[in-house]
């Protein structure tokens, strides 16, 4: 079998959302589909009038009948051209998180969503939502629960943490530096912990809001902490491994998540997290490998830190749960299975 998949922008982006999309790619290719990968200009979900010319035509080449795989970013946005190819192909959308419930974009923007996304909805035969609490939010588009499934981001098989310091001292956080993942608010919380024994490696994608970072920058050169708080580019393999293997702790204060694939790393290296309430995150990580905060609260957090970096007992308890998650962990291959078994359907649950 043929199938295509729409993806805006460079799909080697070490963020969430391209690297599910890469895994299940690289996955049903060695399954032995066939799979076009078509990549659309990295404007969208605001595409010039331009581009969208550009994904019509790309879309109009498809073979009638091939499935089409459309990427979150870019599935509202090209509602005009589903409805206009209505039944030309089997149409599944990707979501990883639907446009208007996105924290980065002001909130004119994302109301300006709702209805070309809802549209675009309609028109798919298959909805993959990438968490539960993404599929939720779907449903209250008034989508039919039948039309969704539910396919996680999986782990690959990784190694382990194989000890623990009686107090952790080596603090990591991974995600692009954005204002909603709150690295500026972890900086804050670190700085009123000072007499405390630590350091924190934080990597992830600066160019999505340089003024983020210089704020970050500022922040860590204020508070004289430029020898123990470290900004670091993204890094990804065997590079990526060893940051968490050599971590005692992951800290995400992130505002939303529908489903972090940080966090979701993290606790399958046996890494014990400390993270917020934001969106979907209590539903993906277990109470007790991990400590759940009020997201945007700068004491909650400090304090937070404090008491796990203090108490051997509690920091130890985390550990041992956190050592075992990988036990019930998702994997990409149960992931790829999934998405394997979808196209099994496609054609006969689909009408095209």
């Amino acid at each position: 079998m043929t199938i295509h998949f729409l993806i805006p922008g460079d799909i080697n982006t070490l963020t969430g959302g391209y690297v599910y999309d890469k895994n299940i790619i690289e996955g049903l290719i060695k399954s032995g589909y066939t799979v076009n990968v078509h990549q659309l200009s990295n404007d969208f979900p605001f595409p010039s009038e331009e581009n969208l010319k550009k994904c019509e035509a790309i879309y109009k080449s498809i073979p009638n009948g091939n499935p089409v795989f459309i990427d979150s970013l870019a599935f509202g946005p090209i509602h005009n051209i589903l409805l206009m190819y209505q039944n030309k192909n089997p149409v599944i959308a990707i979501i990883h998180l639907p446009l208007t419930k996105n924290p980065n974009f002001s909130r004119a923007e994302r109301e300006q969503f709702f209805l070309p996304e809802q549209n675009a909805l309609k028109l798919a035969n298959k909805i993959v939502a990438v968490s539960e609490f993404t599929k939720q939010i779907i449903i209250d588009y008034g989508i039919e629960t039948s039309k969704i499934e539910v396919i996680t981001p999986g782990v690959f098989k990784m190694p382990k943490k194989q000890s623990y310091p009686d107090n952790p001292e080596k603090i990591l956080c991974v995600g692009s530096y954005l204002p909603g993942k709150g690295q500026l608010l972890l900086v804050r919380a670190l700085a009123k912990l000072k007499h405390l024994c630590w350091t924190l490696n934080m990597f992830g994608i600066q160019n999505f809001d340089l003024p983020y970072v210089q704020k970050i920058q500022t922040e860590i050169i204020a508070e004289h902490l430029d020898e123990r708080i470290f900004i670091n580019p993204p890094i990804s393999g065997d590079k990526l491994t060893k940051a968490y293997l050599n971590a005692d702790l992951f800290i995400l204060p992130s505002f939303f998540e529908n489903f972090s694939m940080a966090l979701n790393d993290a606790l399958n290296y046996g890494i014990p997290v400390i993270t917020t309430d934001g969106g979907g995150i209590p539903l993906s990580v277990p109470k007790n490998m991990g400590i759940i905060i009020p997201k945007g609260n700068e004491t909650d957090l400090k304090q937070t830190i404090e008491n796990v970096l203090t108490d051997s007992l509690l920091y130890k308890n985390l550990c041992n749960a956190a050592s075992d998650y990988y036990k019930s962990a998702n994997t990409w291959e149960n992931s790829i299975n999934l998405f394997q078994s979808l196209l099994k359907n496609i054609n006969s649950n689909c009408s095209v």
